[in-house]
C-alpha cells in the first residue's frame, strides 16, 4: 500500500494511494466496516505502525480491494492533485542520514569508499512534504539538492542481523536531503548545513515493503526545473539497506518512525563546475522506481 498524510480544511488526514486518487482513511472505512472498534484502532495509529500490525494491515489490504472496485467518483476518495501532502512519517525520533554512500566519479570529489557508514542528524523540523516549498534560507548562497530512498522503520530494532531486517521495516520513501553548502564548510561536521527548516522533503507516500521487493535495485532520478541531474540505482550503494539498518540498530535502539535517508548518488549535473545549486523559482524533482516522484518548488526565506 501507499499510504499518505494530507491536510484538509486545517485537519491532518491519513489515507492511500490509489488510482491517481486519494482514498480518506477515516470517510472511507465508515462508508465499508461496521466495526468501530477497529476503526477507532487504526486510526489512531501512526502509518508506520499500520503497516507493521498484521490484523490492521490485512484489514486495510481488503479495504483498499472494495475501494478500487468504486473508484472513481467515490465521496471517501479525491484527485492526488488536489491535496495538501504533508510527510508521510509525521514526527520522527531520529533522521538518520548516511554520507558517502555512493561511489564518486574519479574525476570529482573523489573519496575512498568508508569502511563504515558515515553518518549524521537532520532536525524533524526540516521535514516537509511533496510539493511544498523548500526555502532558501537567507544565510546560505549555496542551496544544493540529494536525492535518496528513505527507509522508515515499523518495529523497534536493535542489534539486528542483516536477514531480520525487512520485518522491522514500515517501507520506503523518497527523499530530499537538502543542505546549505556553504553553512556545512564552517565546521568539519555537515549536520549544520543539514537542518534547516523544509530541508528534509519526504514523501509523496510511505509504500509498504511488499510493493518494494528489491529495494538495493531501484533505479534513482533527480531532476532540476527538468533537466536530470542525477540519475544512478540504489544497486550502487556501498552499504545497501539490511546492511545500513543493521549497523545502525547496533549504535542506537531504532524505533518506529525513525528515518534512514541511505545516500545520494554522485554523477551528473551533482558534480558540476560550477556546482548545479537551488535557485528561487526552481522545481526539483526525485523519481525513485517502484516508490514515485517527489515534487518541491523553490522559494527564498522571508
Amino acid at each position: 500500500m501507499r499510504f499518505v498524510r494530507f491536510r484538509d480544511k486545517q485537519q491532518v488526514r491519513c489515507g492511500y494511494l490509489q488510482g491517481g486518487q486519494v482514498v480518506d482513511l477515516e470517510n472511507a472505512l465508515e462508508h465499508f466496516s461496521s466495526d468501530g472498534a477497529l476503526i477507532e484502532r487504526i486510526l489512531t495509529s501512526p502509518l508506520e505502525k499500520l503497516a507493521q500490525d498484521p490484523e490492521m494491515f490485512s484489514q486495510l489490504r481488503r479495504l483498499a480491494e472494495k475501494t478500487r472496485e468504486a473508484l472513481p467518483g467515490a465521496d471517501y476518495a479525491r484527485p492526488a492533485e488536489e491535496i495538501t501532502f504533508l510527510p508521510p512519517v509525521s514526527v520522527p525520533g531520529k533522521v538518520l542520514c548516511v554520507g558517502l554512500n555512493y561511489p564518486s566519479p574519479g574525476d570529482a570529489d573523489d573519496h575512498a569508499a568508508p569502511e563504515y557508514p558515515v553518518l549524521f542528524h537532520k532536525a524533524a523540523s526540516a521535514l516537509t512534504g511533496h510539493r511544498q516549498p523548500i526555502l532558501l534560507p537567507r544565510i546560505s548562497q549555496q542551496v544544493e539538492y540529494e536525492g535518496e530512498l528513505a527507509v522508515v522503520i515499523g518495529k523497534e530494532a536493535r542489534q539486528l542481523s542483516g536477514a531480520d531486517v525487512e520485518e522491522h521495516l514500515a517501507g520506503y520513501t523518497i527523499a530530499n536531503d537538502i543542505g546549505a553548502r556553504d553553512v556545512q564548510a564552517r565546521s568539519s561536521q555537515w549536520t549544520s548545513g543539514k537542518m534547516f527548516d523544509t530541508f528534509c522533503p519526504l514523501g509523496p507516500a510511505l509504500v509498504t515493503v511488499d510493493e518494494v521487493p528489491r529495494p538495493n535495485k531501484l533505479r534513482i532520478q533527480t531532476r532540476l526545473n527538468g533537466e536530470t541531474v542525477q540519475d544512478s540505482s540504489t544497486d550502487q550503494m556501498i552499504f545497501p539497506v539490511e546492511d545500513l539498518v543493521s549497523y545502525i540498530s547496533a549504535l542506537t535502539t531504532l524505533l518506529p518512525g525513525d528515518l534512514i535517508l541511505t545516500g545520494s548518488p554522485k554523477n551528473r549535473g551533482d558534480q558540476a563546475d560550477p556546482r548545479k545549486l537551488l535557485r528561487p523559482a526552481d522545481c526539483i524533482q526525485v523519481e525513485i522506481e517502484s516508490i514515485g516522484v517527489l515534487t518541491n518548488p523553490v522559494a527564498a526565506e522571508e
